[in-house]
């Protein structure tokens, strides 16, 4: 069975429309059709979407690269045009989820940091800036930024990658609590990684 066959026989889903890079999803639930767009983009910049959305009228983006790379301009069309996005396993959640408003919807990857990074008491407000990148607004001590990666093995290779991506940032978070990982530098500067209670001492920290 191919993606496209599961997609058509997901409980919730009455009809299933495919035109092009466009999927037209009608569900079961009370929501209106969901417009999915397929983006094979490894990285989409805010000029690349800007130019999706000159063509395309969507709900939401399915990312089908791995370790896929969304830019700051982006993110930010994204939200301005209540856009949500997320990989094939993420849109089964939101047709899952038959509550939940398209453009209200939270990718796995950032909905445990999103929901409960206000739980720091001196986090004063935060943004999802890439869609692995969040900026930090503290109560005392500096603007941190972080990067967050839910994989078991973190390697130098994937750090690199990181920092080719994402720099600058301030921490690694290791969403992943079985994660492992070495000691990593980077243009020989140490790198903090660390696991979600790490991040919260690191941002509670206003010396960080």
């Amino acid at each position: 069975m191919t993606w496209l066959d599961s997609l058509k026989a997901h409980d919730n889903v009455e009809n299933v429309k495919k035109e092009g890079n466009l999927i037209k999803i009608t569900t079961k639930d009370s929501r209106p059709e969901l417009l999915c767009l397929s983006n094979f983009n490894q990285k989409l910049s805010g000029k690349m979407l800007q130019t999706l959305l000159k063509t395309h009228n969507f709900d939401f983006l399915l990312c089908n690269k791995k370790n896929f790379f969304i830019d700051e301009e982006a993110i930010k069309l994204l939200k301005q045009n209540n856009i949500s996005f997320g990989t094939g396993s993420d849109l089964f959640r939101l047709l899952n989820d038959t509550e939940t408003i398209y453009s209200n919807f939270i990718n796995k990857d950032s909905e445990y940091i999103m929901e409960n990074l206000g739980n720091n008491y001196n986090v004063k407000s935060y943004q999802l800036i890439s869609n692995r990148t969040v900026s930090v607004k503290r109560h005392k001590g500096r603007d941190i930024t972080f990067v967050f990666i839910n994989e078991y093995a973190i390697t130098q290779e994937r750090i690199n990658e990181i920092h080719e991506l994402y720099a600058p940032f301030d921490f690694v978070l290791a969403a992943n609590p079985n994660a492992h990982w070495k000691d990593y530098t980077y243009h020989g500067q140490e790198v903090k990684i660390g696991l979600w209670a790490s991040l919260f001492s690191f941002l509670v920290n206003p010396k960080s």
